[in-house]
């Protein structure tokens, strides 16, 4: 039998364990704060990108790069080859996707904020892939300062108006402008049919379905707040201009309200593909019938580390099941099924098309016919880069990179601003709309 233990020791115990576990939080901060700082000095000192240009697109030269980690507890006890084989997988020089060439371009200063425009295809901070061919990058660069602050986000695909702080208290002064909802927001869109007059309001909850492929959908139940304003300024044949003012700001929020009321915007991959949500696209929230699993290529998982966008892609099948309810699933699986087929335009974990014919049938649209002309089938789809001999994607389509959706203006407490509308906006503009979306709109 063992010894009794002292009434000494059996207070003090809890004491000494809560002591010991204070130390160590205060000590594991620090560590964190110190490898912290460690690493935001090495990443401020490394070299400059190589940026060049070429068929209209910004690419950065591939290059090394140092990651830097923390000790893992699931380290202990295991030697230093099993953990480079299953922790650290990267080998391969850093190959970013190229963007559009165009310039982001500084439309006004004020009140400590910084406006500017920013291109469509541009992801916004460093994510998957992008690095360097990032807003964050190319406008700390082009200031000359080491820290970018923003003030909101735009989806990769969405081109418009960002508000950039020249400080961190500046910065954060608008987010709190924003969390409140104090500040008015315009948006521009060309939708796909003839949209409403006078001014239509949804008010649909929205939810994720698939946070790492950017999947959203109206859910009446389980979705968060969400309110958007659209007012049409003007129709063609088969498209509308329509002006959006949301009043709260969840992702794709106004993608997702206008794909609901049955006028997606028009070449919106995700939200206007009949090959994932079947012919009504989405609308009043109609989810699409379970395809059949002979045709179904569902995505392996570890088959693909990124798509060629920079994003991570993993198979959502069965790690959604326990979030998703089962009329959800079939939306899962023919999203994955477009990604492994690769007829898809890279969105928050989409492929790229690279053939004309992909881009036909699954919906998008060009500016002309020359615009679908314009695909890099003639370069080679299988070089290697010769320093890491990872495999080199053919650069995409120019007119792949975007969607038609602008942030046009912003205001908020004495100050306001504005960027110009863009070309597709305007009233000359004659969109060319593939087969597909022309039927759908034949049945309506």
């Amino acid at each position: 039998m063992d010894p009794p233990i002292s009434n000494d020791k059996q207070k003090s115990h809890p004491e000494e364990i809560t002591d010991i576990q204070e130390r160590s939080t205060k000590k594991r901060k620090q560590n964190h704060k110190a490898e912290q700082t460690k690493t935001e000095d090495t990443l401020c000192m490394r070299s400059k990108p190589v940026y060049y240009f070429e068929n209209g697109l910004r690419k950065v030269k591939p290059y090394w790069f140092t990651y830097f980690v923390n000790a893992k507890l699931r380290w202990f006890g295991r030697g230093v080859y099993d953990v480079f084989k299953t922790e650290f997988k990267d080998r391969e020089a850093e190959h970013e996707p190229p963007i559009v060439a165009k310039d982001i371009r500084i439309v006004g200063r004020a009140n400590g904020y910084i406006a500017i425009d920013k291109p469509a295809g541009i992801t916004v901070h460093p994510s998957g892939r992008y690095r360097y061919n990032t807003v964050v990058e190319i406008m700390a660069n082009k200031l000359g300062v080491d820290k970018i602050y923003l003030g909101n986000r735009l989806d990769r695909m969405v081109s418009g108006l960002m508000i950039l702080g020249t400080d961190a208290e500046n910065a954060r002064k608008l987010e709190q402008e924003m969390s409140a909802r104090k500040v008015q927001k315009k948006y521009i869109c060309r939708v796909l049919g003839t949209f409403p007059e006078g001014v239509v309001i949804c008010d649909k909850p929205i939810r994720t379905v698939a946070h790492k492929l950017g999947l959203n959908c109206v859910d009446i139940e389980g979705g968060k707040e969400s309110l958007t304003e659209f007012e049409k300024i003007f129709s063609d044949e088969h498209t509308s201009v329509v002006i959006c003012r949301p009043k709260t700001g969840r992702t794709h929020q106004i993608r997702v309200h206008l794909q609901y009321l049955g006028f997606p915007i028009v070449n919106d991959p995700l939200y206007c593909n009949p090959n994932i949500w079947g012919a009504k696209l989405g609308y009043l929230g109609q989810l699409p019938e379970q395809v059949d699993e002979k045709k179904l290529e569902h995505v392996d998982p570890g088959e693909l580390k990124f798509d060629v966008g920079g994003h991570d892609i993993v198979d959502l099948s069965k790690q959604q099941a326990n979030t998703n309810s089962d009329l959800l699933q079939p939306l899962i699986d023919r999203l994955l099924n477009e990604i492994r087929a690769g007829s898809m335009d890279g969105t928050a974990g989409l492929n790229s098309a690279t053939d004309n014919e992909n881009i036909r049938d699954t919906g998008h649209v060009g500016e002309s016919s020359s615009d679908l002309d314009t695909k890099t089938n003639d370069q080679p789809t299988t070089t290697f880069c010769p320093e890491c001999h990872q495999m080199e994607y053919p650069d995409p389509a120019i007119s792949d990179l975007g969607i038609w959706l602008h942030a046009m203006s912003y205001s908020g407490h004495n100050w306001s601003f504005e960027t110009e509308i863009p070309d597709w906006a305007e009233s000359s503009f004659i969109p060319k709309l593939p087969k597909q979306l022309l039927d759908i709109l034949s049945h309506r």
